[in-house]
């Protein structure tokens, strides 16, 4: 008896709306040539977003190895933000990091610590696959 009311509430979990998805999710579009990302405010999800072609999804990034990724990243974020982070209202200024590529720490790569942009400002990244450069 016990097997069957789990298997019951299983299955009344997986019809309820709060539980199952509701609409389907497109494939994220992909960039192979260089692109342009741009940090901003979505209204409609009342949180800060990646943009791509004027739309809150960021690309997948397709590449092979030794190839260079060249990304001009625009911040486009509130200069005073509304939205929560973890210390308090989000920052204005931003920029990309790169996890689980093994790239230069360095600028125009991977400097988290000294490549940041303020709202209106770029910056441009070209990474590189550190380990197919010799």
């Amino acid at each position: 008896m016990k097997p069957l009311a789990i298997i019951l509430s299983a299955l009344a979990l997986l019809s309820c709306p709060l539980v199952s998805q509701q609409t389907l999710v497109a494939d994220a579009p992909e960039v192979h040539d260089p692109f342009t990302l741009t940090a901003g405010y979505d209204a409609d999800s009342g949180h800060n977003s990646f943009y791509f072609a004027g739309k809150p999804v960021p690309p997948t990034i397709r590449a092979l190895p030794g190839e260079e990724i060249k990304v001009q990243y625009m911040n486009d974020l509130p200069v005073h933000s509304n939205e929560e982070c973890a210390l308090g209202p989000c920052a204005d200024r931003s920029n990309l990091h790169f996890h689980g590529l093994h790239v230069s720490p360095e600028s125009p790569q991977d400097d988290v610590l000294t490549m940041m942009t303020a709202p209106g400002e770029s910056l441009h990244y070209r990474v590189e696959d550190r380990k197919s450069v010799v």
